[in-house]
């Protein structure tokens, strides 16, 4: 609901003829958080208004490339350098930060749901077909295959979940360029490792606590 409110309030600048929004020009101050904020944003849909320009006039390829950066991302940077009495260093610089998103608990809070989800399944199925007592190997063998399976559908469900909400935070269904930021596609496999680990250390903790509880209640009397 809130995507929808925001992309609600900005659909009057969204267009496909690289037009800039009306907006009278006022100077920013970048060392205000506010400003500095702004410059962002106009970044933003400078490059969406680009994206979109591109994506109506030519196929995929170095063509689109070059038309929508020379025809329409530069002079929409030009207009937002004039606008805002603002270098084109700082147009750069704010564009470094497009990719920035904190801790991201929109995306990391469902992936971390999804992940303990997922262990919490595989553990219950190695459960149910072998004894950690009896079976060491097995139980060993069928982890390690389990972690390699958790760490690539958690990085791959990162993926599709963040790559889901950018597009209907953005309103573009083509991500382009700016599907390279975000973090789930720049890190997956680190993540894919950390995820694997992470299980790893839970199976671990799990069958430390069954070999515990069991062989207490072997030794009681």
């Amino acid at each position: 609901m809130l995507s929808v409110a925001l992309l609600a309030g900005c659909g009057s600048n969204i267009n496909s003829d690289c037009v800039w929004p009306q907006e009278p020009p006022f100077t920013l101050d970048l060392s205000n958080a506010a400003d500095a904020r702004h410059l962002i944003r106009d970044v933003e849909l400078a490059e969406d208004l680009s994206i979109r320009f591109g994506d109506e006039r030519w196929a995929p390829g170095p063509t689109r490339r070059d038309g929508r950066d020379t025809q329409c991302f530069v002079p929409l940077v030009q207009q937002i350098v004039e606008r805002h009495s603002v270098s084109a260093a700082d147009v750069a610089a704010a564009r470094e930060r497009l990719g920035d998103r904190g801790l991201n608990l929109a995306v990391n809070v469902p992936v971390t749901a999804f992940f303990a989800l997922l262990s919490l399944f595989l553990l219950r199925r190695v459960d149910r077909r072998f004894a950690v007592l009896d079976e060491p190997v097995a139980v060993v063998v069928a982890v390690s295959i389990c972690a390699l399976l958790v760490g690539g559908l958690t990085a791959g469900f990162g993926r599709l979940w963040e790559g889901a909400l950018e597009v209907t935070r953005l309103g573009n269904d083509h991500l382009s360029y700016r599907g390279s930021r975000l973090q789930w596609n720049r890190l997956w496999f680190q993540f894919a490792i950390l995820a694997a680990a992470a299980f790893v250390v839970t199976a671990v903790a799990h069958y430390s606590a069954v070999m515990i509880r069991r062989r207490g209640n072997g030794t009681a009397p």
